[in-house]
């Protein structure tokens, strides 16, 4: 009984600081809120709009209603969070992706396109969305940098100059 006992409170401890850390960590999926300019909202968001920055450094994030959709990398750095975006998105977090026969890459959530891009068909001609994002890796990719205005278990917010980004958990 006792061996019971202190193999649950071991669990208990165990999981209670890994949520911990998860809550006092950025690294996890986010529900986008709020796109703001001052107090004027400038992005329609849905509940179902993410941004997720995953453990193995790599993001994505989607504003269906806006139809924008991104990958790439992220870092944080004294309250900076840098992300280097993909120059064609992988497809990751995506219900599915679809390469048609004229060379359009659609993009889609919950049956809904999040992102749609035309690229000339000799560049996707019979490839599957992972060749041709592979094609795409080494090419340039642009950057940008957040502020990281506030961070709680429950919420998140970053500043790109005068935009503000508001997410909850």
């Amino acid at each position: 009984m006792r061996v019971v006992i202190s193999a649950l409170i071991a669990l208990c401890v165990i999981s209670c600081s890994s949520n911990s850390k998860k809550n006092k960590s950025i690294q996890d999926c986010w529900t986008y809120s709020q796109v703001l300019k001052d107090t004027l909202s400038i992005k329609r968001v849905d509940s179902l709009d993410r941004m997720c920055l995953d453990e193995d450094s790599t993001f994505y994030y989607y504003l269906a209603k806006e139809m924008i959709y991104a990958t790439g990398t992220w870092s944080l750095k004294d309250s900076i969070l840098t992300l280097e975006y993909d120059y064609i998105p992988s497809g990751k977090g995506l219900d599915s992706t679809v390469v048609n026969t004229t060379g359009l890459l659609s993009y889609y959530i919950n049956g809904k396109p999040v992102k749609r891009l035309g690229l000339a068909l000799s560049m996707t001609k019979d490839k599957s969305i992972a060749e041709i994002h592979s094609s795409f890796k080494d090419l340039s990719r642009s950057k940008r940098q957040y502020q990281l205005v506030s961070l709680s278990p429950s919420s998140l917010e970053i500043k790109e100059q005068d935009v503000r980004f508001l997410f909850t958990r």
